[in-house]
């Protein structure tokens, strides 16, 4: 099958794939195809695809594993002894790799993530080229820290102060 190397594809750069059925001398005068998948579960024929190509046009994330039966007639391509195999190649389409991220942030922070500060509590998710060039999703949680609120008893003398949040206080009150 050419071509002899497989192709693993990320989803974002599918584009229909052409595997052509190599057949070397004149060995077959009426040569007859029947291409073949193989899920995991055994070969199967795919129907109609008994041409000298096959055009993979599934974008789909999996894996797939080819292979064509040859011989001479039609019929023959039903009968074990009077065909052959061809060598399997297969396409892979790979997944996209997935990254969570949670972070927590002051009140006044933000955050750089993709291309831009976010403040704001939330899901956000951007898509990066993993070093392999396909794609990388990454999700970011984002939660503030919580506000404390806290209430404080103090006692203090005539003509005394305390000073609280960079002011003197000196009488009662909140």
């Amino acid at each position: 099958i050419n071509p002899r190397a497989p192709y693993v594809i990320c989803p974002r750069s599918f584009k229909p794939r052409t595997l052509i059925a190599s057949l070397q001398g004149n060995r077959y005068n009426t040569p007859n195809y029947q291409w073949q998948i193989n899920d995991g579960n055994g070969w199967t024929n795919i129907y109609g695809a008994n041409q000298d190509r096959y055009i993979h046009s599934n974008g789909n994330v999996g894996f797939y594993k080819y292979r064509y039966l040859l011989a001479n007639t039609q019929s023959n391509l039903l009968n074990q002894n009077c065909r052959v195999l061809s060598e399997e190649n297969f396409i892979e389409i790979k997944k996209p790799i997935l990254s969570f991220i949670d972070s927590l942030i002051c009140r006044e922070d933000s955050i750089f993530f993709g291309n831009r500060n976010i403040s704001t509590p939330g899901i956000y998710s951007d898509t990066f080229i993993s070093k392999n060039g396909c794609d990388s999703i990454v999700f970011l949680t984002l939660s503030k820290r919580p506000i404390k609120f806290g209430f404080f008893d103090s006692l203090i003398c005539p003509n005394d102060f305390i000073v609280f949040n960079n002011k003197k206080i000196n009488a009662e009150g909140i």
